[in-house]
């Protein structure tokens, strides 16, 4: 796949270490403050961009197009370069593979919507919402790919939908990066 993107490389491994660090945070956050959402915290967060990798094999034109535009503007919102130059988002392409899988309603609500949990089905927004933290708390250690190079702000709105303070944010970016890196030796090695 990244082949298919000529010189605009595509590092997958960054994605996975991304996707690693959004489950890691995805766990302790649901073992934390959000238990009713536990059993399916690591495996949305694991999961939740794996739809990329379909888009990287759809439309390798448009992901060229968005890596050239972050290369332009780190600042670049990743949903706002999707709906101006991908032929089909992220979010999409994962709910199209998890619903051929027959996955839970809730994780193809959790890869549908964790950009936007707000536009979740009422009965999936809080894992959406969970996986949008979780993705954030990953940014915010470091754990950044190409299409989503830099943190972003704290993600106060979905914050608010699980019930979560600022504490239970600062609490995730220090208890997080220990869990993270027994994970990423245990998966991918030092």
């Amino acid at each position: 796949m990244a082949a298919s993107l000529g010189p605009a490389r595509f590092d997958i491994r960054r994605l996975l270490l991304h996707s690693l660090a959004t489950a890691a945070a995805a766990e302790w956050l649901a073992r934390a403050a959000c238990v009713d959402l536990a059993p399916n915290a690591f495996i949305a967060g694991l999961m939740h961009n794996l739809g990329i990798l379909l888009q990287i094999h759809l439309d390798p034109d448009g992901i060229r197009s968005m890596i050239e535009a972050r290369h332009a503007s780190s600042n670049a919102d990743t949903r706002e370069l999707e709906i101006k130059l991908a032929a089909v988002g992220h979010e999409e392409c994962g709910a199209t593979i998890f619903r051929a899988w027959q996955l839970p309603e809730e994780l193809i609500a959790a890869a549908e919507h964790h950009h936007g949990p707000a536009a979740a089905p009422q009965a999936h927004r809080r894992i959406a919402a969970l996986v949008n933290v979780a993705a954030n708390v990953a940014l915010a250690i470091g754990n950044t790919y190409l299409l989503e190079p830099t943190a972003t702000p704290v993600p106060t709105s979905a914050l608010n939908l699980l019930e979560l303070s600022p504490d239970d944010w600062e609490n995730a970016l220090l208890e997080v990066p220990a869990r993270f890196l027994a994970l990423r030796g245990a998966v991918i090695g030092p």
